[in-house]
């Protein structure tokens, strides 16, 4: 990363994200974000603080598994994410317009559309080593043989998003066994492009390759293969974020994937931050707690339960799910809370658990409001009292 300007400045990258087919074990991320999320489309995000002209290397490493099922873990959060997505997921963003509509016409499912796609375009293996300029939808329909994977898939998404075919690009790595068949572009790192469409049947998004049925042959709609690792996904824009090999100052290798046989471990914590509730309280009164629950696992965290426990205290609500945490992700949890006893000294406990573990255990003095007026009426006394004297102390001087 480099900030060519005169001024600090914040900037995002894309690590290579959990999806429904493929699970990641971080091993390190060197230098660690200054804050990580997992946006709209489920991308993970990484935040970094670059000071003025400041250059920055960031080395990351990970196991992925790659699945040929969708995942059962993950799949429950991704089919939720539907419901928010359908506002933008029949967009036609830049490169994803169609304006001759007359030739997809008779288009009317996935299928169609893909050997459609297949069909009506041609490699370009020339495009590779030159300037490989994305030319989009609806450029590429007019000029068919100059199309890589990026506009195989940007035809596809800008086709099934004119139809109503919730759909979306992906952008990652391909492990190519031969670049003929399996042509890889982007740069000179192996970026490779694909698209995805919701199959509303089955509530899946469903992978397939266009580009490489067309140069190989194989059938890439009725099955996918383990050879395609996402590192971007592109729903809401067509061309953020980048992905990784993206970030470049010069035109390098940035990216090494190899196979590997040993199973991943993973490491699973979980810590309790910023806790913002007080240890002492009155019982006339409801007070609000928060905490953050951050993920500092190699992996990302679905479905996490958080449970707030009290003892002599009422809880407005006490169990909490968290969808998903990536790993580094922070959320945090807030809670009403007051004292269960009215006109009794004693005191309160408050527990956290996360994940059935407890994480934080609290003492809370809960006080009788009554106490209350005692300490007031008390210091007002006093304060009258010293005024008394003071006002005695003055006549005494001037006499």
């Amino acid at each position: 990363l480099k900030n060519d300007q005169i001024y600090p400045v914040f900037t995002e990258i894309a690590f290579p994200p959990e999806t429904a087919s493929q699970k990641i074990f971080i091993e390190s991320i060197n230098p660690l974000p200054e804050s990580v999320r997992v946006d709209e489309d489920g991308n993970y995000l990484g935040k970094y603080f670059l000071k003025p002209l400041e250059t920055k290397t960031i080395v990351y490493k990970s196991l992925i598994e790659v699945y040929a099922k969708t995942r059962d873990d993950a799949a429950p959060y991704f089919r939720s994410l539907i419901d928010q997505q359908k506002n933008y997921l029949l967009t036609a963003k830049k490169y994803w317009q169609i304006s001759k509509v007359d030739l997809i016409k008779n288009l009317n499912n996935p299928e169609d559309i893909y050997y459609f796609v297949t069909n009506n375009l041609k490699y370009n293996y020339n495009k590779i080593n030159s300037q490989n300029k994305r030319l989009g939808a609806d450029t590429v329909l007019s000029s068919p043989d100059q199309a890589v994977c990026l506009e195989f898939t940007d035809l596809f998404v800008g086709i099934a998003r004119e139809k109503g075919i919730y759909s979306r690009e992906i952008e990652g790595y391909g492990f190519s066994l031969d670049p003929k068949l399996q042509p890889i572009s982007l740069s000179s790192d192996i970026l490779h492009a694909w698209p995805e469409y919701f199959d509303s049947k089955t509530k899946n998004w469903i992978a397939v390759d266009p580009t490489w049925e067309n140069t190989s042959g194989i059938n890439y709609f009725s099955s996918f293969d383990l050879n395609h690792i996402a590192f971007v996904i592109h729903g809401k824009n067509s061309d953020y974020p980048l992905a990784a090999g993206m970030y470049k100052l010069e035109n390098s290798r940035d990216i090494l994937i190899k196979p590997v046989i040993e199973e991943p471990l993973e490491r699973k914590e979980i810590v309790i931050e910023d806790i913002d509730f007080p240890n002492t309280i009155s019982d006339d009164k409801s007070y609000q707690g928060k905490f953050i629950v951050k993920n500092n696992g190699s992996s990302y965290l679905w479905q996490i339960p958080v449970d707030v426990e009290a003892v002599n205290i009422n809880l407005k609500k006490k169990d909490f799910i968290i969808p998903v945490l990536a790993p580094y992700e922070k959320k945090e949890i807030i809670f009403e809370y007051s004292a269960k006893n009215k006109n009794k000294k004693v005191q309160g406990e408050l527990s956290i658990n996360v994940m059935g573990e407890q994480l934080l255990k609290q003492k809370i003095n809960i006080i009788p409001s009554y106490y209350n007026l005692i300490f007031r009426f008390l210091a007002v006394v006093f304060g009258l009292s010293f005024l008394f004297l003071i006002f005695r102390l003055i006549v005494k001087v001037k006499h």
